[in-house]
């Protein structure tokens, strides 16, 4: 069964921390896709250029040099700005200093996560577009069959919403909130268990 982790971290990154060579990897919220196995790239008209994204963090850097105790991390194709420690003044005020920066750019969108910036370039694709478009790869490789889809994260949403309950779509929380999710799991741990169960079903 083909198995994909999708992230908002540059896919080596997350391929070097997961350490499975055999698995595929769409990082920077599936911007950032490559594989030898994969029998051609995502597309993606207008999106803009990796010096672009390059500039634009070297001004988000200087625009939040005065900000302590915030992360700037510059991507592939993305930029995320975490700022979870920083005082709830500080991070509004953080928030209210990037949302000027963007509003003229065009060519980046902006989303906000749990006490995190991401900026990527603004075009139709998300975690979602990305996931639709490896279900598509993976059915004319292994034939059609049944998305999995399991997140934690708010722009896993994107994912989950993009399945529309075609799939089994699983939010990790350890609360319910508010999600396109079907189903959740508390912790990380009950998605290995979950995963065990799974394959003792189809061995």
């Amino acid at each position: 069964m083909p198995l994909a982790i999708v992230s908002g971290r540059d896919r080596d990154d997350v391929a070097s921390l997961v350490g499975l060579g055999d698995l595929f990897y769409a990082g920077c919220h599936g911007f950032d896709i490559e594989d030898s196995r994969l029998s051609r790239l995502p597309v993606l008209d207008g999106q803009c250029s990796r010096d672009e994204i390059i500039n634009l963090g070297s001004s988000v850097a200087e625009a939040i040099s005065e900000f302590r105790d915030v992360v700037l991390k510059v991507k592939q194709w993305a930029i995320a700005v975490h700022y979870r420690s920083a005082p709830p003044k500080e991070a509004s005020a953080l928030e209210t200093i990037l949302t000027d920066l963007l509003s003229p750019l065009s060519q980046f969108r902006i989303s906000q996560g749990d006490r995190v910036v991401e900026i990527t370039p603004n075009v139709p694709w998300n975690k979602g577009e990305a996931v639709l478009w490896l279900q598509k790869e993976f059915e004319n490789q292994y034939g059609r069959g049944a998305a999995i889809y399991i997140g934690d994260d708010t722009t896993d949403e994107d994912a989950f919403r993009a399945l529309d309950r075609q799939g089994l779509t699983i939010l990790v929380a350890k609360e319910p909130r508010s999600t396109f999710a079907a189903y959740r799991l508390e912790e990380p741990a009950d998605v290995g268990w979950f995963l065990e169960q799974l394959l003792l079903l189809v061995r």
